[in-house]
């Protein structure tokens, strides 16, 4: 239960890094 929240956390901290980065990308 607890690794299932960990992986969770992390799915959307790097969803979230994807996002920037397309943000970032479309910026320039």
């Amino acid at each position: 239960m607890k690794s299932k929240k960990i992986s969770k956390i992390t799915g959307l901290s790097v969803l979230k890094l994807g996002v920037t980065e397309l943000e970032y990308c479309q910026k320039k």
